[in-house]
């Protein structure tokens, strides 16, 4: 039986450098395009500053956990 992907259940906001905890598309909380990130990878600098939120989830098993 394949593992069913999961999706985060609230936001996600984390810093330049962490890790991203699921693959998807990142968008800096003060502005500017969005990035994707695989899950895993170290989320880019941004080009204001500050955090990023998550705010589409990869729909396939890499999305998740």
């Amino acid at each position: 039986m394949a593992k069913k992907a999961t999706r985060p259940s609230k936001s996600v906001i984390i810093n330049p450098g962490t890790p991203a905890p699921y693959s998807g598309q990142y968008q800096p909380v003060n502005g500017g395009p969005e990035v994707t990130v695989p899950k895993g990878h170290r989320v880019p600098p941004t080009p204001n500053g500050g955090p990023v939120k998550l705010v589409d989830a990869t729909k396939n098993k890499s999305g998740g956990k």
